[in-house]
């Protein structure tokens, strides 16, 4: 079997582990988390044995060349991405604090999802201080 179909089996099975562990943990059900725990162990230790093989679908077998295009170009993608994700947190913070008349067992789900965002983006402004005085 070729490698990248390897390696795109072991990605199927990791996020169908995932989703396995995932319901585990959401419906408190053991027997789910187990499972997917023990699929994801069992993934793992497939992966480190083979790490060498698996290198070359990443690499692209060594010729790699990168230059100031795709850095631009990952960036912009990578903070489009953080964007929207802060946003969707934020969203559905702000959503579930709306509703907590309703259901007021979910305000530490808000609540929790608020504190995250609001970390992760002064995290992220910081970094972008401390690299842009740092390079520039």
């Amino acid at each position: 079997m070729k490698t990248w179909i390897k390696a795109f089996l072991m990605f199927l099975i990791f996020v169908l582990a995932s989703i396995v562990w995932l319901i585990g943990i959401i419906f408190a059900d053991f027997k789910f988390f187990i499972l997917g725990g023990a699929i994801l162990g069992f993934l793992g230790i497939y992966i480190y044995k083979n790490r060498e093989d698996l290198k070359t679908v990443r690499t692209d077998n060594g010729d790699v060349v990168e230059d100031e295009r795709n850095e631009f170009i990952s960036e912009k993608a990578g903070n489009t991405t953080y964007e929207i994700i802060i946003f969707s947190m934020v969203s559905m913070g702000v959503a579930i604090l709306t509703l907590r008349d309703i259901y007021p067992q979910h305000d530490i789900i808000a609540y929790t999802l608020l504190l995250v965002a609001i970390i992760s983006f002064i995290t992220n402004k910081i970094a972008k201080f401390y690299y842009k005085k740092k390079y520039n």
